[in-house]
Formats: structure tokens, C-alpha cells, sequence
């Protein structure tokens, strides 16, 4: 079987184990839960003992170390499954879940690329409006390297988390009017909302909750969206003092990847809900309902905006910016992902 082949069973089998785990789990025996796991480690041992075999898909030098770092933290959670394989309980299903998190996550990374062209060959195709984007969407903010050069906080962001993706943002209609629930620094100052109208320079990637690969009702989701936007009186503030320890943990995660195929995840001291920032808003929001919508979604506050694209929760349903910036973005995707040390999203 060829690499791209293996790449499509890995998820596949992350995806059959997501389904035993969160909505079979308590119908059937611990057995077909093991199964899963086997076959995904099976699968994964294979990139990890000829990561070479990466290179044709993944050409892109630290995007692929990246991938090779995921692909062994799912190794290590399937190694965690096993010690709870004896008794099912919720430690094994939580780490089993999390095998399944993290190895979605990597066959996502490689997947990036050809993603990107296939945008930037036809931004016209995949362009929405923003009456297209439906009540608990996930909408993340692309930046411009223009924009990052004049935004020192996103600039910060970008380097930390080693994306271009900067903010998160969800679909959330108010008074009437449509618009993104937001927790931020900026034009919210905390737990508040913004335009549906990306400024010159960014770009909206619009990812769709799938109800198919856990069971639970996107009614859920945007139920918890809502609660946890209400429930603060006053609005939730803006995380400030939390967001920058997760920018530096976030910082760890990404650089030990690069330099070291390894994922260092570390759980974020600062906790509660009584502020927030952006992409912890989207992980508690999910969490409420039910969900982890990332491999770091293990700890709370930790979690950045770039992880939550990868996300097997989530599914991409178009893109939304200003016409005149279609050249800018078109020249930006083109010179980022055919500079072989870039892996940049």
C-alpha cells in the first residue's frame, strides 16, 4: 500500500475509534476498542519507522517533522489506553480518544498542502458570503504577512504558534444581525462580538461542526456556545496574563516538534471562565458539549487557533475576504508552501 493510501486508512481507523469511544462506548466490550488501537498503532509504526516515506507527501521539511512528532504522541496514547484496557473505564476511553485525536491531527498535516493549492488555484470556488455562515461555525482568521507586520499581537501569535491562523471566532447571530462571537483583545476587549467583514489583509477560513463522527447534535454545540456566553455577568474578560502562557506552551509544543519529532504538551496553570481568550472560547464551547476538538483539548487553556483547523470535529465549508486582497493571498499561499523550510498554514 502507498503512503497516501496508509494515510487515508490511519484516518479512517481515527475515525471508526472516535465512534466506539464517544458514542458506542457504553453498547459494546473493550475488545473492538483494542482492535482499533492495534490497527492504528500498525499503521502509524510504519511512518514512524520509514519517515521517508513522508517526503513525497509531505515535501515541506518541518511540516513533516511535525506530522512524525503527532503520529508518536498517538503512539503514546495508545500506550497510555492499554494500562485501562483491563477494565474498560474512563481513563481508557479518554486516551483512546486522544490516540485517535492525535492521529487525526497528523494525517491532517499532511493533507495541508494539497489543501492550499487547491484553494489558491480557485479562490472563486470555495469564496461564501457571510449569510452562508450558519450559528455555531468555527471561523478562523488567516493573516497576511502584510498584516502581521503592522499587528504586533498577531505577529506574536503567528510566531508562537507557527501559523499564519491568529484568531477564532464562531458563528453567532445577535439582535437580529449576524455576527462572530469572540473573545479577544481587540475589538471585543473580552467574551463579545464582531462584523461578519474580515479587515484588508485577513482572510475567514469557515469550518462546520459534523455531528456524524461522535453523535452529538450541533443543537449542542450551539447551545453551549450560548451558555457560555451568557453565563458571565459581566461578560467574560480578556485572558491577557492566560493567553500569554499559552502562547509560550504553545511555543514548547511547536518547537520541540520541529527539533525534535517530539509533542511536549503542558496543561496551562492559569484556569476558570471568568476570562478567556479566543481559541480557548472555541475549546470550552465544545467542551461543554461534550467534546474534545483537539489533541491539546487534554488541558484547558492551551489550545490554538491553527490546532482547531486540524480538528476531525470540523470540516471546511469556504473562505470569506475582501476582493482586493485575492492577488495578495494567491502570491502569499504560492511563495509560503514552495519555500522548502516553511510550514506555515
Amino acid at each position: 500500500m502507498n503512503p497516501s493510501k496508509k494515510i487515508d486508512l490511519i484516518q479512517e481507523i481515527a475515525s471508526s475509534l472516535l465512534k466506539r469511544v464517544v458514542i458506542q462506548a457504553p453498547l459494546i466490550h473493550s475488545n473492538e476498542i483494542s482492535k482499533d488501537l492495534d490497527a492504528l498503532e500498525k499503521e502509524i509504526q510504519f511512518f514512524i519507522e520509514n519517515k521517508e516515506s513522508l517526503r513525497d507527501i509531505v515535501p515541506l521539511f518541518l511540516l513533516r517533522r511535525w506530522t512524525v512528532a503527532s503520529f508518536r504522541m498517538a503512539l503514546k496514547k495508545i500506550k497510555s489506553a492499554r494500562k485501562y484496557s483491563i477494565r474498560y473505564d474512563d481513563r481508557f476511553a479518554k486516551q483512546s480518544q486522544f490516540a485517535a485525536l492525535w492521529a487525526y491531527q497528523a494525517c491532517g498535516l499532511t493533507h495541508t498542502i494539497n489543501f492550499v493549492r487547491k484553494i489558491s488555484s480557485n479562490l472563486g470556488h470555495f469564496t461564501l458570503n457571510s449569510p452562508h455562515i450558519e450559528k455555531g461555525d468555527v471561523v478562523l482568521s488567516y493573516k497576511s504577512s502584510e498584516y502581521l507586520k503592522h499587528n504586533i499581537l498577531s505577529k506574536i501569535i503567528s510566531l508562537s504558534t507557527g501559523s499564519h491562523i491568529t484568531h477564532a471566532l464562531m458563528g453567532f447571530n445577535n439582535d437580529g444581525s449576524q455576527t462572530l462571537a469572540s473573545a479577544s483583545a481587540g475589538e471585543s476587549l473580552g467574551l463579545g462580538t464582531r462584523n461578519v467583514s474580515p479587515e484588508k489583509g485577513e482572510l475567514f477560513i469557515i469550518m462546520r461542526y459534523i455531528p456524524s463522527i461522535n453523535g452529538v447534535p450541533k443543537e449542542n454545540v450551539v447551545e453551549s456556545m450560548e451558555s457560555l456566553y451568557n453565563i458571565e455577568s459581566p461578560k467574560a474578560s480578556f485572558a491577557e496574563f492566560k493567553s500569554w502562557i499559552a502562547l509560550v506552551l504553545g511555543s514548547i509544543y511547536v518547537i520541540t516538534a520541529i527539533l525534535f519529532e517530539r509533542s511536549v504538551c503542558l496543561p496551562n496553570p492559569i484556569k476558570g471562565e471568568s476570562s478567556l481568550f479566543c481559541s480557548e472560547f472555541v475549546d470550552d464551547v465544545f467542551r461543554r458539549a461534550g467534546m474534545y476538538v483537539s489533541p491539546r483539548s487534554e488541558y484547558t487553556a492551551v489550545v490554538s487557533p491553527v490546532e482547531l483547523f486540524y480538528s476531525p470535529l470540523l470540516e471546511f465549508k469556504g473562505i470569506i475576504f475582501n476582493p482586493e486582497d485575492r492577488e495578495t493571498f494567491i502570491k502569499e499561499f504560492s511563495k509560503t508552501f514552495d519555500m522548502p523550510l516553511k510550514c506555515f498554514v
